[in-house]
């Protein structure tokens, strides 16, 4: 059998569509008769169908992107030396999902509230272009996750 083998149908979901679905396979692919009709499925770590809201194609990976940045926040080091570790183990972790997504709103306060805490700052202490501390108080930039998405969207369609 296939039991991870999912159909998520790229019209509105309703019962008569997957019946329809359902149908088909019996008739046309009988050894895939088994695969499961849904409005919406989890892959490569977010989940997609017509049926999923922005938030929802978000919520896995900014649950992690967040308890990581949380993590690093409560490590005993320096503003820089958690910078470093939030470029590297936080922020990277979005990249994926926004470059096949649209960014939910919600990320923004998301995101500022993680650099805030990594940065050791009150979370009103820094406005919303974090990317200027370096200028401004000598720590280095948190990365931004929209501009390293956009980086590895420019660079995948550059080599491919």
């Amino acid at each position: 059998g296939f039991p991870k083998n999912n159909i998520v149908p790229l019209a509105p979901f309703t019962s008569k569509v997957k019946f329809a679905i359902k149908s088909w396979l019996n008739e046309v692919l009988p050894k895939w008769s088994e695969f499961q009709v849904i409005p919406a499925a989890e892959y490569l770590g977010f989940m997609m169908g017509p049926e999923v809201g922005d938030e929802e194609v978000f919520w896995k990976a900014s649950n992690k992107y967040y308890k990581r940045a949380k993590s690093i926040a409560g490590a005993p080091c320096s503003s820089n030396a958690s910078t470093v570790a939030y470029n590297r183990d936080a922020a990277t972790t979005l990249t994926f999902i926004m470059q096949l997504a649209h960014i939910p709103k919600s990320l923004a306060q998301l995101q500022h509230s993680a650099i805030a805490s990594v940065l050791k700052f009150p979370y009103r202490a820094i406005d919303d272009a974090p990317f200027k501390l370096k200028q401004e108080l000598g720590v280095y930039a948190p990365r931004e996750p929209r501009t390293l998405a956009a980086a590895t969207m420019t660079r995948a369609a550059m080599s491919t």
